[in-house]
């Protein structure tokens, strides 16, 4: 009775709160749910019946931004007519523009991080002298990149300047203290930079945090979040102020039950996400999805229900005398990572061939994607199996941005003195790009052959070139005969035609005197040597063979970058040396942004954007000890040791420690080992001299559940 008492009063309330605003009781609602137990469809199901039970309603489904075209797919899928109007797939990236976009958010002077990048490189080159422990360090490639990223950390943790200015003193005369001064130093400037030049300087996601209450879109919607398994300060705090603004929110959590990250460290990651939110919003209602509906090979099954308890229970099934290729959990031994590719492509070209598989039924799940990234590409092409690698590819191999990095190393050749850039590693570098119409690469070998012959130097390149062979010095040489007379008259011709190209252009940059000045001139020169017709002719066959289109990408990433620059120093006047190392600091950050050009490809991608992934068949190529799981690295701007200094003393965190980043690693390997529905292939090494142990995650399932399916790795044929 006195349940049902209370039961009744707090309908009541309901009732009167939404009679005063119009509005729901707002709340949070939690899917648990292991490994393959449907949370994902369970969402997009929810979504569809509640977007179609009623003319109006909107709702929002957020993932991490690598997962939106898997989830706007899986979600179109779902709903009548394959497709959908009142619903939004986004990650928290595209949540931000959608709400600065409905409220006018004073975001118009936000940086992207590649201004930011820019501003650190500025920052930098100005208080270099200052500092004390990151002097050196500062001068090597990618530093302001890292730092920037480091400052996103200090973002994300709310970690003010002040608090290092703090700390720094607090640890004054030690090494610590002395970095923390040099962070908060760069910080500090940092800030202000922004404070004086744009009307906005924190972060967007903190802008995000206070705006969620005022969007009128988000008040009359209910959100669903899936696929995220931890989650930084910063983020929850967008998280609770979605929870105390929309109708409700769902969140799913890969946990087996409430409980279960008490007990197994394993799931400590996302039961530390569900600690935190449950703080946030402490009235929550939450459902437990016991089946695993993933899994169709019983093994595969058994691996993911017993083989990750604290303490794991072998397979229940008898060991498989004849194992098939297309079923069950196999473990491949092969010499090194081309050898793994060229197994992995025999075995979907079987597969496919074979058993009537899609490519799209296929995942290549990576934990060293440096390693083997390129062996895979490789194969893959070499066997016409059409791939997507899942990745941000750096733009640095481009020949755009290789000519625009000889033109910097030109420009800075040229500032020690005059015509010091007409060497030949100088011009041929820009030459060798093939990119001007105009220089065809018969032409460039010639003339390259022709300087290395009579050693031109850097001060004979602005004159006519006389040089002769000399069969002998005793005698004088004989008139030139016609062929010489060509020859040089030839090469005169080459050279005339270099010095009408880079000339005018070092006259031009000279000619420019604020950054805003130079980078306008950058773009019309690039665009008089008909650079963009170039690209988009490339592009163009490019698309013929891999239905891809990178080139022109290129071109509007450096166009962007040239738009920062201005955005960022305006009419500044720089020094010619910093100016270039601003832009060689942006040009080395610049990635290509590929969408897959097909809906029928396999899937290679890092167990750290691909964990939300599955498929029929998984294979994970280099299961060495030390790289799956990955052995964790104590390396960055701070050691594990002054991390938990810094918590200690100053409460300053700075973000996983050393055990939790051990227990992530577990998770993924759990996350990674659960993604194939039907089939699951590890790959490891075996060499004749060498003994190299294979991961963990391979032997002890091989102990548990018996040697089934292991085999060396063979060629495609």
């Amino acid at each position: 009775m006195f349940s049902l008492f209370v039961l009744s009063l707090y309908n009541k309330k309901k009732k009167d709160i939404t009679k005063m605003t119009g509005r729901m009781l707002m709340g949070l609602h939690f899917i648990f749910g292991a490994a393959g137990t449907g949370k994902t469809r369970r969402c997009c199901e929810e979504i569809r019946d509640y977007v179609t039970g009623k003319k109006g309603r909107s709702a929002f489904f957020l993932v991490p931004d690598q997962e939106t075209y898997t989830a706007e797919r899986m979600l179109a899928d779902i709903f009548p007519g394959h497709g959908f109007i009142d619903a939004t797939v986004c990650g928290f990236s595209r949540l931000a523009y959608r709400v600065f976009n409905e409220l006018r958010s004073p975001v118009q002077d936000a940086l992207s991080p590649l201004g930011q990048q820019i501003i650190i490189s500025r920052i930098l080159a100005e208080h270099r002298n200052e500092l004390q422990m990151l002097m050196k360090i500062s001068t090597q490639p990618h530093f302001a990149e890292n730092l920037m990223n480091l400052f996103h950390q200090l973002d994300m943790f709310c970690i003010s300047e002040t608090a290092l200015h703090d700390a720094s003193l607090a640890e004054e005369g030690t090494p610590l203290g002395r970095k923390l001064a040099d962070l908060s130093l760069l910080y500090k400037n940092y800030h202000d930079y922004l404070h004086t030049r744009f009307s906005y300087e924190g972060s967007l996601f903190d802008l995000l945090a206070g705006e969620i209450p005022k969007s009128e879109i988000l008040r009359r919607s209910r959100i669903w979040i899936d696929g995220f398994n931890g989650m930084t300060p910063q983020k929850i705090r967008i998280v609770s102020a979605l929870i105390h603004t929309a109708e409700e929110v769902t969140f799913t959590l890969p946990l087996p039950d409430a409980k279960e990250g008490l007990s197994n460290e394993i799931f400590a990651r996302p039961a530390n996400l569900y600690a935190l939110l449950s703080e946030k919003e402490p009235h929550f209602d939450s459902v437990t999805l016991p089946e695993m509906k993933r899994f169709r090979c019983p093994r595969l099954r058994c691996l993911a229900a017993d083989y990750f308890q604290n303490v794991p229970s072998p397979c229940p099934l008898p060991k498989e005398t004849s194992p098939v290729p297309e079923k069950g959990i196999h473990i491949v031994s092969a010499p090194d990572s081309h050898a793994e590719a060229d197994f992995i492509s025999c075995r979907i070209l079987s597969l496919v061939r074979d058993k009537n598989l899609r490519w799209r039924d296929i995942l290549v799940l990576l934990r060293s994607a440096d390693t083997y990234t390129d062996p895979l590409e490789r194969s893959f092409s070499r066997y016409g199996i059409p791939v997507f690698t899942d990745e941000k590819q750096p733009m640095n191999n481009h020949p755009l941005v290789m000519l625009l990095d000889g033109l910097l190393h030109f420009i800075k050749a040229e500032s020690r003195g005059k015509n010091r850039g007409f060497t030949r590693e100088h011009i041929f570098r820009i030459l060798k790009t093939e990119i001007f119409p105009s220089f065809p690469t018969d032409m460039i070998d010639k003339l390259e052959n022709y300087v290395l012959k009579y050693h031109i130097r850097f001060s004979t390149w602005q004159k006519p070139w006389a040089f002769r062979d000399y069969r002998s010095i005793d005698q004088e040489p004989a008139p030139l005969s016609d062929k010489e007379i060509t020859k040089q008259n030839t090469a005169n011709t080459w050279r005339e035609k270099v010095l009408s190209l880079l000339n005018p252009f070092l006259a031009g940059w000279k000619g420019a005197l604020s950054a805003e000045d130079k980078c306008a001139f950058l773009y019309r020169w690039l665009t008089e040597q008909q650079i963009p017709e170039t690209l988009s002719v490339w592009d163009e066959l490019e698309f013929e063979k891999t239905k891809k289109r990178p080139h022109l990408q290129v071109w509007k990433k450096v166009l962007s970058l040239l738009d920062e620059i201005v955005h960022v120093t305006g009419k500044d006047i720089l020094p010619e040396e910093e100016l270039c190392g601003i832009l060689a600091d942006g040009l080395s950050a610049l990635t290509f942004s590929m969408i897959p050009p097909t809906l029928d490809h396999v899937t290679v991608t890092s167990m750290d954007r691909g964990y939300a992934a599955e498929a029929k068949v998984v294979f994970i190529p280099g299961a060495l000890e030390g790289s799956f799981p990955k052995k964790i690295d104590d390396s960055g701007f701070f050691t594990e040791t002054e991390k938990q200094v810094l918590l200690k003393s100053a409460r300053i965190n700075l973000g996983n420690n050393l055990m939790e980043l051990v227990q992530e690693e577990q998770f993924y390997t759990y996350l990674a080992l659960t993604r194939a529905s039907d089939t699951l292939r590890r790959c490891c090494r075996r060499k004749r001299r060498r003994t190299v142990l294979p991961a963990g995650a391979v032997e002890s399932p091989r102990l548990l559940y018996g040697k089934h399916g292991n085999t060396p790795a063979l060629s495609p044929s």
